[in-house]
């Protein structure tokens, strides 16, 4: 595919988005998740399944604060048992 098909098909893409609905679906999402101050948190609320154990150390760690999506590499990498 060249890049000017390429455009093309992105072009047809957008043509075929449904605007009202996007901006539904965006306004739901944001009800969702909604903190006080006018903020959102959806990502802190991911579970983490790993397949694997963790080791004590990030056993405590997990236990003793309320973790972010962004840890889950960190927990993954560093902390299997």
């Amino acid at each position: 595919m060249n890049a000017a098909s390429m455009r093309e098909d992105v072009q047809d893409a957008i043509a075929r988005v449904d605007r009202e609905r996007l901006w539904r679906r965006h306004a739901e999402m944001a009800r969702i998740g909604a903190i006080p101050g006018n903020g959102v948190d959806r990502a802190a609320k991911v579970p983490f399944i790993l397949s694997v154990e963790l080791n004590e150390e990030y056993q405590r760690k997990a236990g003793a604060a309320t973790l972010k999506s962004y840890q889950i590499f960190e927990y993954a990498l560093n902390g299997a048992a």
